[in-house]
């Protein structure tokens, strides 16, 4: 997965509670979580909101997308 690092402002994607990136197809429309950490600057819910815009267009069948920020700094 390559849109959530290009999001300016993500330090990194991280896995401080699980993997970085985390596929769920157990429910009737696939889900999507990934953890971020952040650089200093815009508040952490518009870049959040942007990685989950960016995540969602990169993967095909619209997945619904969580975004975790695990980190700001």
């Amino acid at each position: 997965m390559t849109a959530a690092p290009a999001v300016p402002e993500v330090a990194r994607v991280r896995g401080a509670l699980r993997r970085e990136v985390r596929f769920e197809a157990a429910s009737p429309r696939r889900h999507v979580r990934v953890e971020v950490a952040l650089t200093y600057g815009p508040p952490a819910v518009e870049v959040a909101l942007r990685v989950r815009t960016a995540v969602g267009v990169e993967l095909d069948g619209q997945p619904t997308v969580a975004v975790l920020v695990t980190g700001i700094g």
